[in-house]
């Protein structure tokens, strides 16, 4: 033996690079083996499930006659386990090889071996390491006691060359596709310090790459630099994702608004904490909906302004229709004062029309002032409106003691309310026990009210048309009103960011949910 472990392990450091390729690195290690050892021939074979892959070897005279994989039996597995070195200094006369392995053996010219299991953490097989000599007796007896002695630097070796080509593949892959993402990505030290910038951030944040490098992430743009900051500030406190929104006013006569989220990462060999950001330009979609809230705007404008113009003609029409029916009811045949009769009726439907549709419009100019309120206490002052007819058709109105707080505009839930309390009464039937249940539940981030009767119950076909303006499905020509509330349900409901449904079946009744943020911050309205 030429020198001790130490020696050894110095030695391939200063000739080896760790870091370069795989199979080169280990080539390099085995050729130091071999010459420390004085062995002709050497080889590491891998281990994956139960078969030892061909790995890297040196000295083989025929390495193309090697087997690609062998298949682990029992004494491999009973030796793996014990994970003592194996001696054979006569290969010829081995009883515990194959006849098989023997002769390929004798064919390289191998006379005596020995053998190494290598572990990983001490614990898990990770390959075998053969020495091969071209004499019987050859393998001398220090050997194995300087390869045990070297196998745990052995296999810190072996992980480090095994996975840094995975990590390095793994790396590029990453690099693949943060470049490729249509999401900026960047990376920052807990103090803002910018360290990486992919390629989609340059683009966003209009910056070359080497002038992001270094700076502060609240320094890249002096417009989105607070907002940064305050994503900076709440990431000191806070290990859970943050997300955020940077609204940067106008650059080049245009809106700039990203949205962003800022994951905590630790570094697993300095344990420092670093920030990733993932940013999504969002400017062109808050463009269009700020066009398109500006273009609803106008027309809600002008059905409101014409609403209210048509309301003098009307009234003109209903006044002179009366007064004709008055006046002219001894005059006027039968026929006639049918006619009269028929414009009468038909001008008192055009003004519910038109007011309902004024209400509509008043439902979309709901105030944007947001409270916190009580959901019980606005439903209890909708229901007193209501007692009347609730009592006179004998309805039974059952709902909870305790109700949660919620941040809306109180006329606007109080409008909601009344709207699908009026709509179960309306379309309650000749139910023997008329019931109206009102309750809520609680979801992931909204709470869910709903309104349920047990009365007439609608269709699948009626339930997708249901909260359409004027909509009046087969029988409701009976049933008074115009079809506007469900309209302006939807309407408020939309205002204050949530949503509403309908589920029913005929003869069963239905159940009208809405929902609103949970919490207590108030719904954002977008401005014209």
């Amino acid at each position: 033996m030429n020198g001790q472990p130490a020696n050894f392990i110095n030695i391939f450091l200063e000739k080896s690079d760790l870091y370069a390729r795989r199979d080169e690195t280990l080539h390099e290690l085995l050729e130091l083996l071999r010459n420390e050892t004085g062995a002709c021939a050497c080889s590491l074979r891998f281990l994956q499930d139960d078969m030892l892959l061909a790995g890297v070897c040196t000295g083989y005279p025929h390495p193309e006659k090697r087997k690609p994989a062998i298949r682990l039996d029992q004494t491999l597995r009973n030796w793996f386990r014990e994970g003592e070195p194996l001696i054979i200094q006569d290969i010829g006369n081995e009883p515990l090889l194959k006849r098989s392995r023997k002769a390929y053996w004798l064919d390289q010219g191998f006379r005596s071996a020995l053998l190494l299991p290598i572990y990983a953490d001490g614990r898990t097989p990770r390959a075998v390491f053969s020495l091969f000599f071209d004499r019987v007796g050859a393998v001398a007896s220090d050997t194995p006691e300087f390869l045990m002695r070297i196998r745990p630097l052995f296999s810190l070796i072996l992980d480090r060359v095994l996975y840094y080509e995975d990590v390095a593949e793994i790396q590029h892959l990453v690099q693949n596709i943060v470049e490729s993402t249509t999401d900026a990505v960047l990376l920052t030290d807990i103090l803002g310090k910018i360290l990486y910038v992919g390629r989609r951030a340059t683009e966003i944040l209009h910056r070359r790459r080497t002038s992001l490098l270094g700076k502060f992430i609240f320094q890249v743009d002096s417009r989105l630099g607070p907002a940064f900051e305050e994503a900076l500030r709440k990431m000191a406190r806070r290990s859970r994702p943050l997300s955020f929104e940077a609204e940067a006013g106008k650059r080049a006569h245009e809106l700039v608004y990203l949205q962003g989220q800022v994951i905590k990462l630790k570094l697993h060999r300095t344990g420092n904490e670093t920030l990733l950001w993932i940013l999504q330009d969002r400017s062109q979609l808050r463009r269009t909906e700020k066009a398109l809230q500006k273009k609803r705007q106008e027309l809600e404008d002008f059905v409101y302004s014409i609403s209210h113009d048509l309301k003098a003609p009307i009234v003109s029409l209903q006044g002179y229709a009366s007064l004709l029916c008055e006046e002219g009811n001894s005059t006027l045949d039968e026929q006639k004062r049918h006619y009269l009769q028929r414009i009468r009726a038909n001008a008192e439907m055009m003004q519910s029309m038109i007011q309902d549709l004024l209400q509509l419009s008043r439902a979309s100019r709901v105030s944007s002032t947001f409270r916190l309120e009580s959901f019980g206490a606005i439903l209890k002052e909708t229901l007193e409106e209501f007692h009347y007819q609730l009592t006179r058709k004998n309805i039974q109105v059952e709902y909870p003691e305790r109700f949660p707080r919620v941040t809306c505009n109180r006329m606007g839930i109080k409008l909601v309310l009344s709207n699908l309390i009026s709509n179960a009464i309306k379309f309650m039937g000749r139910q023997p026990k008329p019931r109206i249940e009102i309750g809520w539940q609680k979801g992931p981030q909204q709470l869910i009210f709903y309104v349920h009767d047990n009365g007439n119950g609608m269709d699948q076909e009626i339930q997708q048309k249901i909260f359409q303006p004027f909509f009046r499905g087969p029988g409701m020509d009976k049933v008074e009103g115009t079809g506007i509330g469900l309209a302006i349900v939807r309407k408020v409901i939309e205002q204050h960011q949530g949503q509403v449904w309908v589920e029913s079946s005929p003869g069963k009744g239905s159940t009208f949910f809405f929902s609103l943020p949970h919490g207590q911050r108030a719904p954002v309205l977008v401005s014209p």
